[in-house]
């Protein structure tokens, strides 16, 4: 409960300055990729950790406008599947999305078997990338991303989300996601 406190005591602070727009990720890596390759100022970024949905309830609570979630997929790839509380203990889930995903892009179930069969989401992109289906499964998954913010959102606020991997970079955004990171990056918010 205290993570889920700090975190509401973040965006109720940054609402109090009229911020407007948020970058929001669930911790370091996401910090250091929105720093280091997407070039933004992470200074008024909000960690949301393992709790993605109260993140989102706590954004539409206190008036905000618009919303970027950025990444890894080993974390983002849950919420595709609606789980909002992304630690291990809580749910996974995460090989069975990513299959679904690979199927819906047009994968032959073989692939999706190994897919299953991976421990890592690592593992699962270098599948994908050898049978050349990692750029149209990406497509799916963040299809269903996008559908899942916009269903705990409300649709109250423009929200949307960019994932990567710390291998192949950016792995997909949402469609809302580069007028998004253009907004942060242009109004400093």
């Amino acid at each position: 409960q205290a993570i889920i406190d700090t975190i509401e005591t973040e965006i109720k602070q940054m609402s109090f300055f009229g911020k407007k727009s948020l970058l929001v990720t669930p911790g370091n890596y996401g910090i250091s990729y929105a720093q280091e390759y997407l070039g933004l100022d992470t200074d008024g970024a909000v960690k949301c950790s393992n709790y993605i949905g109260h993140t989102l309830d706590f954004v539409s609570a206190y008036g905000f406008e618009n919303m970027l979630l950025i990444g890894n997929i080993g974390k983002l790839v849950k919420t595709a599947a609606g789980i909002m509380n992304t630690h291990s203990k809580a749910a996974d889930g995460r090989m069975e999305v990513l299959a679904a995903c690979a199927i819906r892009a047009g994968a032959e179930a073989d692939t999706a078997r190994k897919i299953l069969d991976c421990v890592t989401t690592e593992a699962v992109l270098d599948i994908l990338k050898k049978s050349d289906m990692l750029e149209n499964t990406m497509k799916q998954l963040m299809i269903r991303i996008e559908d899942v913010l916009q269903r705990r959102s409300s649709g109250k606020i423009r929200i949307g989300a960019i994932v990567f991997s710390n291998e192949y970079g950016i792995l997909g955004k949402t469609k809302t996601a580069d007028k998004l990171l253009e907004d942060i990056i242009n109004n400093g918010e």
